[in-house]
């Protein structure tokens, strides 16, 4: 698996302004050359080379809607902001050893630190996850890597789950509560400035692959607090899909998401 690590986050108050793509490439460049752009554009296959010098041009991209960057340890996807209509996002994959697990954290802060975003998420895609990522929509095994993501469309049904590092922007923590966020049993919980709380569940990334039991401990902790209502069940012993098709036993069954309002 080429880009085992995923940062996703969805967001309206960036992604359609020039200067909030420069300041996002600069948080990027400032970890090496490993994260630098080398190439972009607003399709595949990437023809601009980029350097410094071109942050103008890589940030002129999304006037069409898209940008797209390639570094040696990195491939970047941004989708910009359309008010009224869907929110603005940013795909970014990492090799493992793109970032030490002591600087991810911090890197992971500073991205959220521009995009202001409604959600973020930051996991290390592995098969420990794979049934439940299935049924939930976050994993695709496309035909070359397999794909992770959270959608903003899917978030009124709830969380998909408790992923490795969170980042919970305003609809959340008007939903939650910024204290209740914030005592969330976690190994590393912060406010990011004006509601915006960041949790992580351990202390490694790569507790996601070789210690998968310390980060589902942590994960029903955290769902627990926050509450299990906020999250997309787990139907795979197939007794809720059966209660869809009953309506009688559907209704007393029924999941009554706890989300909130998300509009562009």
């Amino acid at each position: 698996m080429r880009y085992p690590l995923r940062l996703v986050a969805l967001t309206s108050s960036s992604l359609y302004q020039k200067a909030h793509v420069e300041s996002l490439v600069r948080v990027f460049a400032s970890r090496g050359a490993g994260l630098t752009p080398t190439r972009f554009g607003h399709y595949q296959p990437l023809k601009q080379q980029f350097s410094m010098e071109r942050m103008e041009d890589l940030a002129a991209e999304i006037e069409h809607n898209t940008i797209l960057w390639r570094s040696p340890k990195s491939f970047v996807n941004l989708a910009g902001y359309v008010q009224g209509f869907k929110y603005g996002a940013m795909w970014a994959d990492f090799m493992a050893d793109a970032l030490a697990p002591t600087e991810l954290p911090q890197f992971v802060c500073d991205v959220m630190a521009v995009l202001r975003p409604a959600l973020g998420v930051v996991h290390l895609l592995n098969e420990h996850d794979h049934a439940a990522d299935v049924v939930k929509g976050a994993r695709v095994n496309a035909a070359g890597d397999p794909a992770f993501g959270v959608y903003a469309k899917d978030l009124a049904a709830g969380l998909p789950d408790f992923y490795w590092g969170m980042v919970f922007g305003k609809p959340y923590c008007d939903l939650f509560g910024i204290e209740r966020l914030l005592a969330t049993p976690a190994h590393t919980v912060k406010q990011l400035g004006e509601s915006m709380v960041y949790v992580q569940l351990t202390a490694d990334v790569n507790d996601c692959e070789h210690n998968h039991a310390a980060v589902m401990k942590a994960r029903q902790l955290a769902k627990r607090h926050l509450g299990l209502d906020a999250f997309i069940p787990d139907d795979r012993d197939g007794l809720l899909s059966k209660a869809k098709q009953m309506p009688l036993i559907g209704k007393l069954m029924g999941h009554k998401p706890v989300a909130p309002v998300l509009v562009p």
